[in-house]
């Protein structure tokens, strides 16, 4: 019996099915807690986990099918076996006759050999078949690239603690992300990815040939660079696999719709625990839920969004400004409502502090090697001044705290719009405003985007791209007969 077998059998059940994907809850993080321990059960759940991985490829099912593949196959070489014994008997008899025969021609076919071993020795010998390249596993380096509001570490054998931006993060580390925060987290040179609010999600494996994370809930947006021969990167999900190669993929799970894929850029495979799988080839969407029960709410459109990628630098911190509608940071734009902290490369940069509709303020800020840190006193600009006029009673609403943020999360979505609709050009910008109808329950009823500029028609082609992305929204339920919004937004070319 193997070091393992002898002196941690009671965890080699559960190892492999940690392996298999079959473990969840405390029991899981008791068993993590172990192997983070114990590197005899580390080093066993790795090769349970790339042993899965290879028998998963090599019969194109789910793990759990595949080794009940490989067992049945087992069974059947045992059988094999046992018919051979039986028919043993009458073979020996032949083998004794072949033997004389065989002892009776040995004589005469001595001579020849010793005359072929004679010349054999003037031959080179053989070579030796080259061994087979092996596909190196190393633990990759997870770093935290930015992070907003409060995310939570769970690593084995610890306690519970909130995550900073020059922390380590671990392989088997569970990340717990709040509502309203959102962390982006660099796996090596292999992959970004980026976690929203409310989600959970577990490291399982992160090394240079495996690349696998268990989502629980929320929603988790991948950036990943080409695999090599012999690499996967994986997203566990409700009982699914998210396999993919190289490409820009986000993967949601849990609450009352399911599991839904959006592939941004190159393809997917979504295999289900039926072993079914469904190739998804970009700009494509897959849903668990096919059809909606009747009186459901529609389901919200999954928005892909591309993680920060900076791996190095210092870290620049900005604070929560209340009223703040958000910042716009190397191209990217972050709610303002929690604290941001970022990794930057050193040297002058321009912060822009969105103000909402049209008011943007542009700070200067100088990153050293310590970094930088804008204060609240810094930012003066952003309070309301006092003698903006009130609108008057026939105005239609302005957009609220609660509905600033809907509308915020959708934006990088009609900021694709805006680019793909005007992809011949090189620079430019527009001001158009939304005028957004929504029903007691906070679903978008219409939509309506326009031009600033008096007598300027938006072109049809991002008009409706517009219409599309917005009518996915969900709002809070606003009650009574439903209100109609009013959202002046301002799109800027980047090329």
């Amino acid at each position: 019996m193997s070091e393992v077998g002898r002196q941690h059998a009671p965890k080699v059940a559960a190892l492999r099915a940690e392996a298999a994907g079959l473990l969840s809850g405390a029991g899981r993080e008791r068993l993590l807690r172990h192997v983070a321990t114990c590197e005899v059960c580390a080093e066993h759940l790795r090769g349970a986990r790339r042993f899965h991985a290879l028998v998963s490829r090599a019969t194109g099912q789910p793990t759990l099918d595949a080794s009940g593949t490989v067992q049945r196959v087992m069974v059947r070489n045992r059988l094999a076996q046992r018919r051979a014994r039986v028919q043993w008997g009458g073979l020996a008899v032949a083998a004794g006759v072949l033997l004389a025969l065989f002892l009776g021609i040995r004589d005469n076919e001595q001579g020849a050999n010793e005359r072929h071993d004679a010349s054999a020795k003037h031959q080179p010998a053989p070579k030796a078949p080259a061994a087979a390249p092996q596909v190196v596993s190393e633990v990759l380096a997870v770093a935290v690239t930015a992070l907003r509001g409060e995310v939570h570490v769970v690593e084995p054998a610890h306690p519970e603690r909130l995550l900073g931006i020059d922390d380590p993060v671990r392989e088997h580390s569970v990340l717990r992300v709040a509502e309203r925060a959102a962390v982006d987290l660099a796996l090596g040179e292999a992959a970004s990815v980026h976690l929203s609010g409310g989600s959970e999600v577990a490291l399982d494996a992160v090394r240079s040939d495996h690349i696998a994370l268990r989502l629980t809930r929320g929603v988790i947006s991948n950036a990943v660079t080409k695999r090599a021969e012999g690499q996967s990167y994986e997203v566990l999900a409700l009982g699914h696999r998210v396999a993919v190669r190289g490409t820009l993929f986000a993967v949601r799970a849990g609450g009352p719709f399911g599991l839904a894929v959006q592939c941004d850029e190159g393809s997917v495979e979504v295999i289900a625990p039926s072993g079914e799988t469904t190739l998804l080839r970009a700009p494509a969407t897959w849903n668990e839920r096919v059809i909606a029960p009747a009186g459901a709410a529609p389901e919200p459109k999954l928005q892909v969004e591309l993680p920060y990628a900076r791996r190095d630098g210092s870290v620049l911190t900005l604070p929560a400004v209340e009223g703040l509608e958000g910042w716009q940071v190397g191209g990217q734009v972050y709610p303002g409502g929690d604290a941001l902290r970022m990794r930057m490369p050193p040297g002058a940069h321009d912060l822009v502090a969105l103000l909402g509709g049209d008011k943007r303020h542009v700070i200067k800020v100088e990153v050293d090697a310590i970094g930088a840190q804008v204060r609240p006193s810094d930012l003066s600009f952003a309070k309301a001044p006092e003698e903006t006029a009130a609108p008057s009673p026939a105005a239609e609403p302005a957009v609220d705290v609660d509905a600033s943020s809907v509308i915020l999360a959708g934006r990088p979505a009609l900021q694709r719009c805006y680019e793909r609709s005007l992809k011949n050009e090189s620079s430019g910008s527009h001001a158009l405003r939304l005028s957004i109808s929504i029903d007691p329950r906070g679903r978008v009823r219409k939509v309506e985007p326009a031009s600033q500029k008096p007598g300027v028609a938006l072109p049809a082609e991002l008009a409706q791209c517009i219409r599309t992305a917005v009518q996915s929204w969900h709002f809070p339920a606003p009650g009574g007969e439903g209100i109609t919004l009013e959202a002046p937004l301002r799109f800027q070319l980047r090329r």
